[in-house]
């Protein structure tokens, strides 16, 4: 499941960036981060999963993202570490391409992100199952 897929480019007019869909995994750099917010290395963008419905991300130019790790966040519960095995993970061939390996989706630090953040190359799309699983981690964040 991880390999032949071609690149993905979306398209960009207006401020918005046409085709997000959610499961699409971007690099994203969050400098203003505080506190314990999930935040990118210094001058380094972190990879996050586009996870809000596809019907707002074609109307809106904003998304709503969870952050990616392959590194387990301590004092969080596990409902809302959601583990995705690489095979669920589908490696768009870009120029910095996904680290390989298994990531954890990070459901309690979700957060809403500009298209003008995004790039308009995604670096992969998480499967069905992934999505299925992340949401039932923002089920358990948000009580719903």
């Amino acid at each position: 499941m991880t390999t032949g897929l071609t690149n993905l480019r979306l398209t960009r007019s207006n401020g918005r960036l046409h085709g997000v869909t959610k499961g699409l995994i971007f690099w994203i750099k969050y400098p203003d981060t505080v506190g314990s917010e999930q935040r990118s290395p210094p001058h380094e963008p972190r990879p996050w999963v586009v996870v809000s419905s596809n019907f707002l991300n074609a109307k809106l130019a904003t998304v709503q993202v969870v952050p990616l790790t392959q590194s387990p966040a301590q004092g969080v519960p596990q409902a809302a570490r959601v583990p995705i095995a690489a095979g669920e993970i589908i490696r768009h061939p870009v120029p910095r391409p996904l680290d390989p390996g298994d990531q954890i989706a990070l459901c309690h630090q979700v957060r809403v992100c500009s298209h003008e953040r995004l790039d308009e190359m995604p670096v992969g799309k998480l499967s069905t199952q992934a999505l299925t699983d992340i949401d039932a981690g923002l089920t358990f964040v948000f009580q719903l």
